[in-house]
């Protein structure tokens, strides 16, 4: 137990003594519940259950989740990835995303479900109780659930005109106004309204936009309506909506250890808010093509706020949401049974927009070609002024000097004001004095805007419909029941954005800066703005042409020049099958770049002239799905005697979705991609047909799933029970990095319980413990993995022992004590690959960008350079590993200056003499590295490869992609014809014996309460201290997602006068103002791998009022 609350308690007996308590024993409330379809006491049921009373809610200042995760041992609520919110209890928590993924515990209003994520916003305002049953409930509920169900019961209305009004006001502007009232309309019918407002300023504030975020502004209505049809018969209307449009952050900060390989080191705990190195993102690989990044570290200056309550971002988050519920509930009283027909209808739009990478970068936007047009002119405008200067044009007339002369002396005088960085007369552009922004539109934004980082949007829409038909016997005998029959639909359309300028600029030539030098009647430059151009394969031939100082000329070969099918040329062009009408080798010959556009442009329409629509602006993942679930289930209560009882859940269900899903990141990332100037999901391969072929899936699930439970009551106040209970999940798809839909199987456990339910100490003290074991097949666990959240499907046992205790000190004081105490890990055998480390590295020693330009002008690799230290480092992993010459080959090239067998042996490069028989050359590492900068294969890689040195082995980087040999190969069509089977080898982490993600081995709360009569009522005081144990958020455990223990007090008073007319009230939460790290998520290698984090909220203190009426 901590000092600080051991110096709380030892309070407490000075507090007894100080106010004369009585000690009398106050005897423990009955709890009754009704989520198990009968009214029961927690303390008969053979099942956990925790209940929070209306009470309980004002008393701790319970309003929405975030409260319950500080107050409830095991309660877990994490942001997930795009839109999603996770809800766990007891410690489980599913990590699964997607709109093609279930949650393990499933929130309910009123018995029916509803989204989690926006459950966990729209709060408990006017609500009667809040219950919480822990493992396996599909016999007892309509959707199935592996992990448990919270349901929250809203308050009914009554045939009176009875109402409350309630006022917070608290720290940071935070004002909660809550007004609920009944009216007794008729004697068959009553309604109830129930209306709150939330506000509160943020309390983490943007340096570079100047404002807080982080706030809250919500609304809330609901209308309730009892109508009474007769004796028997009721049913009930229920219609709720809730809004909210703020700059509440999905995550608060972020931290990365910075590296130019990795992005972040993945061994790393890393800096609080500083971003991933570009170089080690794909943003990197498109700012090259794109021209807005010259390969320097564009945050090399910026600022990285070292506190939680700061962050450096280009703009501010912005969430809107909007849910509408609507229930119908139909009871009809029967003898011996009860029929409940309950039925919703639910409308969820979602939007959420955010900054990516994390910081606001201090260099902005460069581009080496226009550095290179801008030098040009400026050189050639000083070589002109020279020979067009009156003083030089006498001094050559004169015959002085010679116009060649004056012509060297500008061009010596503009190199040396180049190599000084400019002067005053002569300006030098470059990346540190020629930078600019973008205008750019872009997906769920209101405008256009001056963009210089990354941007995310998160956009649902989700329809939801469920009828549910319950029958509940009340029979005299031993035996009763509880059955029901259960439809559900939900049609969910998930779109999911990141972009940036980089990958936006690639839409359209015209889109960048750089086209103003290419416009119409600008005199030197080929006309290519306003063309159409646009698109990756644009951009790559571009960038090229202008790395050649836009004097490289191209070839087009005749695709028909050598026949097809059988028949020549000649034939072809003769029989009218030679569309082009030539049976020429080349199409052009040494033709100029708007030549060569031309040529392909007429052979394969839409190669360059692609103007890519706005969607296409970076990464989209874009995933409607249908999901449905039938199901008949039951309980079966058999009595054996009066202290024991037997009961047999069962359920059958099946599970079907219809999944339409693509990943996409702009046009050079999907195999299927069909270019458009529109965006269509439903023909995004061309047609209907090829899209439903490639982005659609179908799957479907029947499971059976038991519950066999046996209760004894040893006493009147002491019962013991043992259950056994299995869950089923279904399982779902999710699109991989390439757009492939990924399946994964239904998620299973079998769970075991034993528990004990006592009243003990003549009422004074209650005590509940539960032991517990879940063991999980095929868990759904999400993973992102390059471009893609995944799911993949992992063993995991979850044992744990739980207790609720309350114990009278005296009749106005008492003492809570809850506690979790979990042992969960991942099951032997398992194991998954780490894209952030794939190769299981602990140190990074060396960084090689290879090319070309480490040779010198005869071909020597020039000393020290990355190729020659690469060079070394590839020889010794050989000498020492024993590797095989033969991995060091190369298939022969067929173009170039290496066209033969005969030009390689006189190179030197066929050291092994298996040139002419096996067509592979190479064999050193020195005449392998040759080869691979003199490769035409490797021509367009290179140049966005990095490989690195690791105590591992050595693996590359593209631009983003952490590449180890297997996946290497995975990526055969993206890196054909550059074989590199030297790389280390994929390493599996082996999981077994590792905790599940975001599981504590310990959690408890303690709180203190304690009653007095002050100034004609009644005052009421709760100290609580909490603790949630550590935890990780990651499969792998990595330092950056680590998270400490956590440690929190809260102090609550309510003053009641004797009539109850009114209460008053105070709160202090977090009284330490103990600033917790409360979770984090790893992200994508794609972005560099940086952790993304959120904090507890700060000491928050508060008064409230509360009028009954």
């Amino acid at each position: 137990m901590s000092l600080r609350l051991t110096k709380y308690l030892l309070l407490l007996p000075l507090t007894i003594s100080l106010f004369g308590i009585n000690l009398v024993a106050q005897e423990i409330e009955e709890v009754i519940v009704t989520s198990t379809k009968k009214a029961a006491s927690v303390q008969d049921l053979a099942l956990s259950v925790q209940a929070l009373t209306s009470t309980d809610m004002v008393e701790a200042q319970i309003t929405e989740t975030e409260d319950m995760a500080e107050l409830i041992p095991g309660f877990i609520q994490s942001p997930g990835i795009g839109s999603g919110t996770n809800v766990g209890i007891r410690g489980l928590i599913g990590t699964a995303v997607g709109a093609n993924t279930t949650a393990s515990v499933q929130s309910h209003i009123n018995g029916l479900q509803v989204n989690s994520s926006v459950f966990t916003t729209i709060g408990f305002f006017d609500s009667s109780q809040i219950e919480i049953l822990s493992g396996p409930q599909g016999t007892l509920f309509g959707r199935n659930a592996t992990g448990g169900i919270i349901n929250v019961t809203t308050t009914a209305p009554e045939h009176n005109f009875e109402g409350s009004m309630k006022f917070d006001i608290g720290q940071g502007n935070q004002t909660r106004m809550t007004y609920a009232q009944n009216f007794d309309l008729t004697d068959k019918l009553a309604a109830r309204i129930a209306v709150q407002s939330y506000e509160k300023d943020g309390q983490i504030y943007n340096l570079h936009t100047g404002n807080n975020i982080d706030d809250r502004s919500t609304e809330d209505y609901r209308i309730s309506l009892n109508y009474a049809i007769n004796d028997t018969t009721e049913i009930d209307f229920i219609h709720q909506s809730h809004s909210a449009d703020d700059n509440r952050s999905h995550f608060t900060a972020n931290r990365c250890e910075r590296d130019v390989f990795y992005g972040c080191l993945p061994w790393e705990e890393g800096q609080l808010n500083a971003p991933g190195y570009t170089s080690g993102s794909v943003d990197g690989l498109f700012g090259i093509l794109a021209q807005t990044n010259n390969g320097y570290d564009e945050y090399a200056n910026s600022i990285y706020p070292s506190s939680i309550d700061e962050i450096n971002r280009d703009f501010d988050p912005h969430t809107k949401q909007t849910f509408d519920l609507t229930q119908i509930i139909l009871t009809k009283q029967f003898d011996n049974f009860e029929l409940k027909v309950k039925a919703s209808t639910s409308d969820r739009d979602y939007l959420r927009t955010g900054d990516v990478d994390g910081s606001v970068a201090s260099e902005g936007f460069t581009s080496a070609v226009i550095n290179a047009i801008m030098n040009g002119g400026v050189n050639t405008a000083v070589v002109t002024a020279a020979l067009t200067d009156p003083t030089n044009v006498a001094a050559i007339t004169a015959g002085v000097v010679t116009a060649a002369e004056v012509q060297a002396g500008a061009q010596a005088a503009y190199d040396a004001a180049a190599l000084a960085g400019g002067t005053a007369t002569i300006p030098f552009f470059d990346n540190d004095n020629n930078q600019f922004t973008m205008p750019l539109g872009l997906p769920c934004m209101d405008s256009v805007g001056e963009w210089s980082g990354s941007y995310e949007c998160s956009d649902v829409v989700e329809t939801t419909d469920q009828v549910e038909i319950n029958l509940v016997s009340d029979f005299d005998g031993p035996v009763n029941f509880v059955a029901g029959l259960f439809a559900w639909e939900s049609n969910n359309h998930n779109t999911f954005y990141t972009q940036t300028p980089s990958y936006n600029v690639l839409r359209s030539f015209d889109l960048h800066p750089m086209s103003n030098y290419f416009a119409v009647g600008n005199g030197s430059l080929p006309e290519l703005q306003g063309q159409g151009y646009g698109g990756l394969g644009f951009f790559n031939e571009f960038v090229g042409w202008a790395s050649s100082g836009f004097t490289e000329t191209f070839d087009v070969a005749n695709p028909f020049a050598d026949g097809g099918s059988g028949f020549t040329c000649a034939e072809l062009l003769a029989g009218g099958q030679n569309p082009l009408g030539t049976c020429d080798a080349l199409l052009l010959d040494d033709g100029s770049f708007t030549q060569y556009l031309a040529t392909v442009e007429a052979l394969a329409p839409n190669t360059f002239k692609r103007t890519l629509p706005m969607q296409l602006g970076g990464l989209i993942q874009d995933n409607p799905v249908i999901q449905e679930s039938v199901a008949f289930y039951a309980n079966v209560f058999y009595d054996i005697s009066d202290d024991t009882r037997l009961t047999f859940g069962y359920r059958v269900n099946e599970d079907k979705y219809d999944d339409y899903s693509i990943n996409a990141l702009g046009d050079g990332t999907n195999p299927d991609y069909v270019y458009s100037p529109v965006y269509d999901l439903y023909t995004f391969a061309g047609t209907v047909e090829a899209s439903d072929a490639a982005f659609r899936t179908k799957g479907s699930d029947t499971a059976e799933t038991f519950k066999l439970a046996i209760q004894h009551n040893l006493n009147d106040d002491m019962m013991v029970y043992a259950s056994m209970s299995t869950g089923n999940k279904p399982g779902g798809s999710t699109p991989d990095q390439y757009g492939n839909p990924s399946v994964f199987a239904p998620e299973t456990v079998d769970s075991f319980e034993l528990g004990l339910r006592s009243i003990l100490m003549d009422g004074r003290l209650l005590m509940n413990l539960t032991a517990f074991s879940m063991e999980f097949k095929d868990a759904h666990t999400s993973q992102v993995v390059g471009s893609a959240a995944i799911t993949n499907s992992l063993d995991y046992t979850h044992n744990g022992l739980e207790g609720q205790m309350k114990f009278f000190v005296t009749e106005a004081t008492s003492i809570d004590f809850n506690f979790l105490a979990l042992d969960s890990t991942i099951d032997e055998g398992e194991s998954l690959f780490n894209p952030l480390n794939p190769n299981g590295a602990t140190d990074i020693l060396d960084i090689y960008v290879i090319g070309a330009s480490d040779y010198d002008e005869n071909g020597v690799v020039i000393a020290g350079s990355d190729t020659a230290r690469w060079i070394a480092a590839l020889q010794d992993q050989y000498a020492a590993t024993g590797g095989m010459s033969q991995d060091l080959l190369v298939p022969q090239p067929t173009t170039g200056a290496l066209s033969n067998c005969a030009v390689a042996a006189a190179a030197g490069m066929d050291s092994l003499g298996l040139c002419a028989t096996a067509g592979f050359i190479g064999g050193t590492a020195a005449s392998y590295a040759a080869l691979l900068t003199a490769n035409p294969a490797a021509g367009g890689l290179l140049p966005f490869l990095m490989f690195a040195l690791t105590d591992a082995g050595i693996i590359a980087n593209y631009q983003g992609r952490n590449l180890s040999a297997g996946r290497w190969v995975a990526d055969s069509d993206t890196f054909a014809g550059l074989p590199l089977p030297w790389l280390a080898a994929d390493y599996l982490v082996p999981l077994g014996g590792t905790r599940t993600p975001f599981t504590s081995e310990l959690d408890y709360n303690i709180a203190v309460n304690h009653s007095m009569a002050v100034m004609s009522g009644m005052l009421d005081l709760k100290l609580t201290y909490s603790h949630k144990g550590d935890s990780n958020g990651d499969l792998f455990e990595s330092p950056l997602t680590y998270t400490p223990d956590q440690d929190y007090l809260d102090l609550y008073g309510n003053w009641t006068p004797n009539d109850g007319d009114y209460y008053v009230g105070f709160y202090i939460k977090n009284l330490e103002d103990s600033r917790n790290l409360a979770g984090s998520r790893t992200t994508s290698e794609m972005v560099g791998g940086p952790a993304n984090l959120y904090f507890t909220q700060p000491r928050t203190a508060g008064l409230t009022f509360g009028l009954n009426f």
